[in-house]
């Protein structure tokens, strides 16, 4: 009896337990080596390219308004044709200011300084008789006292081969005398005119009196709507590339492959475009507000828009070759090869 109950105990503890069940095992992701975080130097073109571009828009907006205004401004300008019929001056009265003697007096001392033609004596004579009394108020009236009160004298150039007006700078003011008229510019008063002819138009005869000096310069003028034009054209393609540089920053900072490739066609563009809109804002300016005429004045006021342009352009440049310096490095290009798709 204990043989039969030993022998079946053994063949039940020989019996080798049935295995656990399996573990379910999940997958492990492993992170891509190549996969890294945007360079903080792109994360701030990012920032800077959709900021300035908002701001640039705005300029450009303010481009195109500009260019309207100075294409308004040259269609409001009217020159009068030449079978325009002429408005009828009245022939002024002729009272004599000084004598014919004095008169006299005064054409052969200011005949001594310059070779004055007959015509010119005749305007000379003219002006004298309207205003030789506030000229010369010295009586009585010699030729050395005549001479002796002009300080300057001369003759100013001339256009297609003709000779220029001869000018006096006396105390009471300045004498400019012509073919065809004559014109006496007192310190205190009103100007004033004679002509060869009583009816002729002020319009025709009439030049402007300028002193020309060592620093004159006479610069061509060129159609007033042209640079109007052309600067609005500039102005749109401003407002386009600004478009263009917002949408790059938003491409940045979403880590897409284009944001790379859309800062270099900006900068690319964006550089020479600025220069010529310099040119033509310079060019629009003096055409349109007639700034390039002869004297120091207008010199000045020309250089000043120079200046201020070559720094507008200067200042726009200065991101565009920023972001070639940086979208040409080794950390952009890294970046955009092996970690963007």
């Amino acid at each position: 009896m204990l043989a039969s109950w030993i022998g079946g105990i053994i063949p039940f503890m020989s019996q080798t337990p049935p295995p656990p069940p399996p573990m379910r095992v999940e997958p492990l992701e492993y992170a891509d080596p190549r996969r890294r975080g945007r360079p903080g130097i792109l994360t701030a073109v990012g920032v800077i390219s959709t900021v300035l571009g908002l701001y640039s828009m705005m300029l450009s907006c303010g481009g195109l308004g500009q260019a309207a205004l100075y294409q308004m401004g040259s269609r409001t300008v009217t020159t009068p044709s030449a079978t325009q019929p002429p408005i009828p001056i009245p022939p002024p009265v002729q009272l004599e200011r000084i004598n014919s003697q004095q008169r006299r007096v005064v054409m052969n001392a200011l005949s001594g300084q310059l070779q004055l033609s007959q015509a010119r004596q005749a305007m000379l004579d003219k002006l004298l008789m309207q205003a030789g009394d506030q000229m010369f108020s010295s009586s009585p009236l010699t030729e050395a006292i005549v001479s002796a009160d002009v300080s300057q004298s001369g003759r100013l150039p001339g256009v297609n081969g003709e000779a220029g007006n001869d000018y006096f700078i006396i105390t009471s003011g300045r004498i400019e005398i012509a073919d065809d008229h004559a014109v006496f510019s007192p310190i205190r008063g009103d100007t004033v005119r004679v002509y060869s002819d009583p009816m002729a138009t002020q319009s025709a005869v009439v030049t402007s009196t300028v002193t020309y000096s060592a620093t004159t310069m006479i610069s061509p003028k060129f159609a007033p709507n042209a640079p109007a034009m052309l600067y609005g054209i500039e102005s749109l393609l401003h407002l386009l590339l600004a478009l263009l540089l917002l949408v790059g920053g938003i491409v940045v900072l979403a880590s897409t492959g284009r944001g790379r490739g859309l800062h270099l066609t900006y900068a690319w563009i964006k550089i020479p475009l600025a220069i010529l809109t310099a040119i033509t804002y310079v060019w629009m300016r003096n055409t349109s507000s007639g700034l390039w005429t002869v004297g120091p004045v207008t010199l000045m006021g020309t250089s000043l828009i120079v200046v201020w342009s070559i720094l507008e352009a200067f200042a726009a440049c200065i991101y565009p070759v920023a972001l070639l310096l940086v979208m040409r490095s080794a950390t952009a290009r890294d970046y955009y090869t092996q970690t963007v798709r």
